[in-house]
């Protein structure tokens, strides 16, 4: 599933760091449009290259792919060590903006961001 055109209300790790939340928001009037849970993350990748003072929150999000996981991707992320780890039902989200880069993979999802989920 994709999806563009909205902001990035707030994020946050919750359950000991296992879970994580994103919240999104309307580019338009702010309101908000939904959120992610992800539960039981096994990998986790964020870039920002907003400036010290800055945050993400309120961020244009251009890209949002959730999808069922493969084990190619991402590179690197995967080695024999944590192969293990990583089986047919897990998921892969990545968000992207200008300013930040997100990539998630995580086993269980709870959501009511996007209208279906067919995974």
């Amino acid at each position: 599933m994709q999806a563009d055109d909205f902001c990035l209300e707030s994020f946050t790790f919750l359950n000991s760091a296992k879970d994580f939340m994103i919240k999104f928001c309307s580019t338009y009037n702010g309101n908000f449009l939904g959120y992610i849970h992800c539960r039981n993350v096994s990998h986790f990748l964020y870039q920002n290259n907003f400036l010290e003072d800055d945050d993400a929150f309120g961020c244009y999000v251009c890209d949002l792919q959730l999808r069922r996981a493969v084990k190619e991707d991402p590179p690197g992320w995967l080695t024999s060590e944590n192969d293990s780890l990583i089986n047919n039902s897990d998921y892969f989200l990545t968000l992207e903006s200008g300013d930040i880069l997100m990539q998630i993979r995580f086993s269980q999802i709870e959501q009511n961001f996007f209208k279906s989920l067919d995974l």
